[in-house]
C-alpha cells in the first residue's frame, strides 16, 4: 500500500507508528479540535477506518523490518570488532577473545568452516541365500 492520498490521515498513521497517543496523534497530523474529548472522539473514529488499519499495519511491518540487521550489516559488524574498530561501554579495545570470536562467527556467516567431502564409492550387491536346510536348523 502506498502512502494514503489524504495528507492528514497520512501524517495520523505516520504519528500513531511512532508511539503517540491517539489524541497527540491527531493533532499533531492538523486536525483541530474544540477540546480533548472531540479530539480523541474522532481519532478513534479515524482508527475504525480500513485504510487508516492497513497504513498504520503497514509501517509498523516497515518499521519492524528495519529494526533487523541484515546479513551485510552483521558482516559490517563483525568485521570492525576483528578490525578493533569497537570500543566496550568503558571506551576501551574490545578484548582479544572477543575479537577472535567475532572473526569466528565471520567466517561462518561467509561459508568456510562447511566440510566438503566427495566420496566415490562403487556398491557390489549382497546376494544373501538361505542354503541351509531345514535339517540343519
Amino acid at each position: 500500500m502506498a502512502r494514503l492520498e489524504n495528507v492528514k490521515w497520512e501524517a495520523f498513521c505516520m504519528n500513531i507508528s511512532k508511539g503517540e497517543n491517539k489524541v497527540d496523534a491527531y493533532q499533531h497530523a492538523g486536525y483541530k479540535t474544540k477540546n480533548y474529548n472531540a479530539a480523541a472522539a474522532s481519532a478513534s473514529k479515524l482508527l475504525k477506518n480500513p485504510k487508516i488499519i492497513a497504513r498504520i499495519q503497514e509501517l509498523g511491518d516497515v518499521k519492524e523490518k528495519a529494526g533487523i540487521a541484515d546479513a551485510d550489516e552483521q558482516k559490517q559488524f563483525a568485521t570492525a570488532v576483528v578490525r578493533g574498530e569497537m570500543s566496550d561501554r568503558d571506551g576501551k579495545p574490545v578484548p582479544m577473545s572477543v575479537r577472535l570470536k567475532a572473526l569466528e562467527l565471520l567466517g561462518k556467516m561467509q561459508g568456510l568452516y562447511v566440510n566438503h567431502v566427495e566420496t566415490n564409492l562403487s556398491v557390489q550387491p549382497v546376494v544373501i541365500r538361505d542354503d541351509l536346510g531345514e535339517a540343519d536348523a
